[in-house]
């Protein structure tokens, strides 16, 4: 009996490792802000997150784009951009891509929108072969329009706990 239970939990186990791999050419990764008014156990704090979700080879960057700006599925996560904000057009030119949002992005100031902006750029250089992106929103009320340009070398991740850059920490970066 103690035979069959440990047969059982080793395929168990092994089936886990199976069914939580993905493909490459199938899972996209979107960063969003961790929700730091959630305890974090592991001993220090992580500014972002990644979310890995599986797509269909048929779905376009504009697809993506928009199903990203509807927030993370992970409860840990958070979405930087304000509620309503939907992708209007995507422009790609050459190494640049212009993307289009709408006015409810203008809302974003200060550290906020750099942290958006910072996340949707994350976001787009992993799906495409752009090195630069242009976030535009119109003006609208009372907030001021956006037009903000960030290239991929301009983005750094810094490991807060080792100082290591690039290992996935991202308190002060940007």
């Amino acid at each position: 009996m103690k035979r069959l239970l440990s047969i059982l939990l080793a395929l168990t186990m092994l089936w886990g490792l199976v069914s939580c791999g993905h493909d490459a050419s199938s899972a996209v990764t979107f960063y969003y802000p961790k929700d730091l008014s959630q305890p974090d156990n592991s001993g220090h704090e992580e500014f972002y997150a990644t979310e890995i979700r599986k797509h269909e080879d048929s779905q376009d960057l504009h697809h993506f784009i928009s199903a990203y700006l509807k927030g993370p599925l992970d409860a840990e996560l958070v979405s930087p951009f304000p509620r309503n904000t939907v992708l209007v057009d995507l422009e790609l030119l050459d190494d640049l891509l212009v993307i289009h949002l709408s006015k409810e992005f203008s809302q974003l100031s200060g550290i906020r929108l750099t942290i958006a902006c910072a996340c949707l750029s994350l976001t787009v250089f992993g799906l495409t072969e752009a090195a630069v992106v242009r976030i535009v929103s119109p003006a609208t009320g009372k907030y001021p329009a956006v037009d903000i340009t960030i290239r991929q070398a301009d983005l750094i991740l810094t490991d807060t706990v080792t100082g290591a850059p690039g290992s996935g920490n991202r308190k002060d970066a940007v």
